[in-house]
């Protein structure tokens, strides 16, 4: 079966024409463009950020290093009559 070209193929190419974009196309470019540079993130917000980081680094070497309790959950638990093993079966 013979394709359905009224012309050759060849010849279609030459019918295609340049067209202009619309005027709004580049200025919608343009407002996408402004809009990344405008989401950076603000000198406020970095500092907050950097404040909280340290404050948490902080907080966890004050907890690592503080002293360990005198007496261990496992001594308290003798004077209360509790089992201190985890065998139900003995």
């Amino acid at each position: 079966m013979k394709p359905s070209f009224p012309h050759n193929p060849s010849d279609l190419l030459h019918e295609i024409q340049r067209l202009d974009a619309p005027p709004f196309l580049l200025t919608r470019i343009k407002e996408k463009v402004a809009r990344v540079y405008e989401q950076k993130v603000t000198p406020a917000f970095a500092t907050a950020s950097v404040c909280m980081l340290l404050l948490v680094f902080v907080l966890n070497i004050w907890i690592v290093k503080a002293p360990a309790p005198e007496a261990t959950p496992l001594q308290k638990s003798g004077q209360f009559m509790f089992f201190t093993n985890n065998s139900l079966y003995d």
